[in-house]
């Protein structure tokens, strides 16, 4: 039954987008989609920039402290 909900939900959300698209006023709905769109890859980058940036800073203090007791 949850399964069925859960389809049902996103069957919903769909036809509700497609309603949305093919409204007069779908240009702001496809801007406020791009705004959104553009949140999530800036999201995407900057979690996988920190990431990096921690693991570099990470490796860096690992090599320097076997360099000091070398």
């Amino acid at each position: 039954m949850e399964y069925y909900d859960a389809y049902h939900a996103i069957y919903r959300a769909h036809r509700i987008h497609i309603t949305l698209l093919q409204s007069p006023a779908n240009n702001q709905y496809r801007a406020t989609l791009r705004t959104i769109h553009l949140q999530d890859t800036l999201n995407i980058i900057l979690s996988k920039t920190s990431i990096f940036f921690a693991g570099t800073i990470l490796l860096y203090s690992l090599f320097s402290l076997a360099l000091q007791n070398y």
